[in-house]
């Protein structure tokens, strides 16, 4: 009887050690992976899978329109490119690029989502042709009461650590709010316009930023750089 209450005694003990062993080991947590580096930080945000495709063919100091490869392995262009002003000239010439721009709607802002779904779909080729070509006329301009092409929050902050006579001067306002902007302060939902001194200094200090186009200001870099065209003719 003893013999067989100390056996008893150990089935509970024998059961348990076994659920233990079966029992899956708990998993820790997975780490969420690194931020992919966007080359256009603020106003581009990298998913995962994504990457930046440096343009070979351009020597400027700054890239405006980037090239992103997705993890499909379809390319884009940031800021979008469709309607851009030397792309709606190109594609009334009748070139062989002019039929690609048309063939991905290039040619004017798209208006769909099959649109902007085409625009977002480039082959890698396809995607630093239309890089090369809008780099190769680049110029920054006041339009109205507006800049043409649109100069990004990255570009602004660049501005801003680069030429202190603007960081003191007629961006003083802009750069104070946009640095508080990017170390995590609440940005408005509506975009400050610029100032009519802004609008007279900003063009020239973004060319001498880019190394391109009509500059009062003197480029970051003395080295004289040109983006390298591939017109299609």
């Amino acid at each position: 009887m003893t013999r067989a209450l100390g056996f008893s005694l150990l089935i509970p003990f024998v059961s348990l050690l076994v659920a233990c062993q079966s029992a899956p080991a708990a998993r820790s947590p997975e780490t969420p992976p690194p931020p992919v580096a966007s080359p256009k930080a603020p106003d581009l945000t990298l998913e995962p899978g994504s990457s930046y495709v440096k343009n070979p063919t351009l020597t400027l100091p700054r890239e405006y329109w980037v090239v992103v490869r997705e993890g499909s392995g379809s390319h884009f262009l940031f800021p979008r490119p469709d309607g851009a002003e030397a792309l709606q000239k190109e594609c009334g010439t009748g070139s062989p690029l002019a039929a690609r721009l048309a063939a991905h709607a290039l040619c004017h802002s798209a208006t769909s989502s099959e649109e902007v779904a085409q625009v977002n779909h480039l082959s890698a080729e396809l995607a630093l042709e239309v890089s090369t070509f809008l780099h190769h006329d680049l110029s920054f301009r006041r339009s109205g009461e507006s800049i043409t092409p649109a100069p990004l929050t990255n570009d602004l902050l660049a501005l801003c650590g680069q030429f202190p006579e603007l960081r003191a001067g007629v961006t003083k306002a802009r750069c104070d709010d946009e640095e508080r902007y990017v170390a995590g302060g609440p940005r408005p939902a509506l975009f400050m316009p610029f100032s009519e001194a802004e609008l007279e200094a900003l063009p020239a200090a973004l060319n001498a930023l880019y190394g391109v186009g009509p500059s009062a200001l003197s480029a970051p870099s003395s080295q004289s750089v040109h983006a390298t065209s591939l017109r299609s003719r």
